[in-house]
């Protein structure tokens, strides 16, 4: 990695099409609304051609005011919907590995702040060797991003995730899990909080100000 900003964050998910993109890009928008210069980058990407949606370094450049090719390189770019490294396999492309990625991986001198955004869930394949943890053991970030879906089965995800965090060598004290589509009015959403913040004594936020706040502190 090149140009390390003073703050790294890597954004992972219980699962996939948990909304980690809308969240981070979210985020990038907040802190830049405080004067930070922020910026992302989504190492890998794969997609299908025939889905109308941006792409998620699309999403992600909208947040940061960079161009989506510089969040993504064009030649990670998979139009297949498999994990990346499936992707790249599957469209008879090139392997890459864990490494690959890192050494990729460049922010500008004038980041202060750095997302990178993995793809699918805590133990989807990243490359052909290693997956999100993988990732973060290469990053060592200041912050580990969980974001999780508010809907019921949301406590066993989010242990199960960190579970696989731990198991993997993972210090998790940094972690701040972040509860996408959060309801106060929905009793599901507010009793799966509670527990996660006063049973597993989890950091929450389930608003994007409040995880700029944390993310900061």
């Amino acid at each position: 990695m090149q140009n390390r900003p003073k703050t790294l964050t890597v954004v992972i998910g219980t699962s996939t099409e948990i909304g980690k993109t809308y969240v981070s890009s979210s985020l990038a928008k907040e802190l830049r609304d405080c004067g930070i210069k922020v910026s992302a980058r989504k190492l890998a990407q794969s997609f299908s051609p025939f889905e109308s949606s941006l792409k998620d370094s699309e999403v992600l450049a909208q947040g940061t005011g960079e161009k989506p090719d510089e969040v993504c390189l064009k030649h990670r770019n998979y139009e297949v919907a498999l994990a990346p490294p499936l992707a790249a396999s599957f469209l008879g492309k090139d392997p890459f590995t864990v490494h690959d990625l890192v050494e990729e991986c460049t922010f500008p001198p004038s980041a202060m702040y750095g997302i990178i955004e993995t793809a699918g869930g805590v133990r989807s394949p990243q490359a052909m060797d290693g997956d999100c943890c993988s990732l973060i053991l290469e990053f060592r970030p200041d912050t580990i991003l969980l974001v999780a879906n508010a809907e019921l089965g949301v406590i066993s995800a989010t242990l199960t995730s960190i579970d696989s965090l731990k198991i993997c060598g993972i210090n998790t004290d940094h972690l701040i899990v972040y509860i996408n589509r959060y309801d106060r009015e929905n009793l599901v959403h507010l009793v799966s909080k509670e527990y996660l913040e006063d049973v597993s004594k989890l950091n929450i936020a389930v608003s994007i100000k409040e995880l700029a706040h944390k993310v900061l502190t």
